[in-house]
């Protein structure tokens, strides 16, 4: 956008915002273009923005909205899943990689746990982040991982469902919070002939808002 403001040339432009969450941090819940808007830093430095718009605020608003669109069983069975990975790898001192895209065939395992433990071992790996930690391990214990998910409490499942529902309700809130950042800081650069606008179907791409301005 700053280009865009900056080259005389260049009188209309279209973005299609992606990856919030990849922008970049210049220290650590303080980014390099976020927020840009002086209506939104001026609330920044107020309210302690620091405290509130941090990583997971962007991967929030990063995040496709998909309550409505998938069984919430497969959801929560996908999150508490992953979950035992996580906790897996972090008593353990290690950090979970992908192998590859699509580390574990969530579609086709039918939400078994086995199945899920099956796919992870060939999808995932175990960098140690300490090699001088005796309980360091490089490989996914079946076993244990299979113990972690049977100490899962039922309410954890029901825990779990509410989660889902509330970033459901939450993302689009937190994604507009961004949008409406970038569209200020044109108009307060003097670009009053901008907005947002639907170009693409949200069930092909959940990124389906594009930010057209003109001079």
């Amino acid at each position: 956008m700053n280009i865009f403001l900056k080259m005389e040339k260049a009188r209309a432009i279209l973005i299609m915002p992606c990856c919030y969450h990849r922008i970049l941090e210049e220290t650590s819940c303080k980014f390099k273009n976020f927020p840009l808007s002086n209506a939104l830093k001026d609330i920044y430095q107020k309210y302690n923005g620091s405290d509130y718009l941090t990583v997971p605020f962007l991967r929030l608003a990063t995040q496709p909205p998909n309550a409505c669109k998938e069984k919430m069983e497969d959801l929560v069975f996908n999150l508490l899943a992953r979950a035992v990975l996580q906790l897996y790898s972090s008593e353990y001192n290690c950090q979970l990689k992908r192998n590859k895209r699509k580390a574990v065939r969530l579609k086709s395992i039918g939400n078994n746990f086995e199945e899920y433990i099956h796919d992870a071992i060939a999808g995932y790996r175990l960098i140690c982040n300490n090699t001088d930690n005796s309980k360091n391990s490089t490989f996914l214990d079946t076993e244990k991982l299979s113990r972690i998910w049977r100490e899962i409490h039922p309410l954890t499942f029901k825990k779990a469902a509410i989660f889902i529902f509330l970033q459901n309700v939450l993302q689009p809130v937190c994604e507009n919070f961004i949008l409406y950042d970038r569209l200020f800081y044109l108009q307060e650069k003097g670009i009053k002939n901008c907005k947002f606008k639907k170009i693409a179907n949200e069930n092909i791409s959940p990124r389906c808002l594009a930010l057209l301005a003109q001079k």
